[in-house]
């Protein structure tokens, strides 16, 4: 678990604007994502879990929608696996 634990900078970005439509995130919302989560937006992320297994499990479930998030981590490599609506986007990081 300890792999997934610091800070992190998004490098790639496969299939997101798909797995937002999928799962029900308005275009007004999609442009804001895209805005703050999508490469060379130099936001970072931070998190810390308390979970066995060397994956941190995340499930969403809102309004309509229902998703998964699997965070990986491999040395400095993070990768970021969601899925809902029948699409999957994965997402890479590079520790800071």
């Amino acid at each position: 678990m300890a792999s997934v634990i610091g800070k992190w900078k998004i490098d790639t970005c496969e299939n997101f604007e798909e797995y937002m439509k999928a799962t029900g995130v308005s275009e007004e919302k999609r442009a804001d994502a895209h805005k703050y989560l999508s490469t060379g937006s130099n936001l970072t992320q931070e998190f810390i879990a308390n979970v066995d297994g060397d994956s941190l499990v995340e499930n969403q479930k809102g309004d309509g929608f229902e998703c998964t998030h699997v965070r990986k981590g491999n040395g400095n490599t993070l990768t970021m696996t969601l899925t809902g609506g029948g699409q999957t986007c994965i997402r890479t990081f590079s520790k800071v």
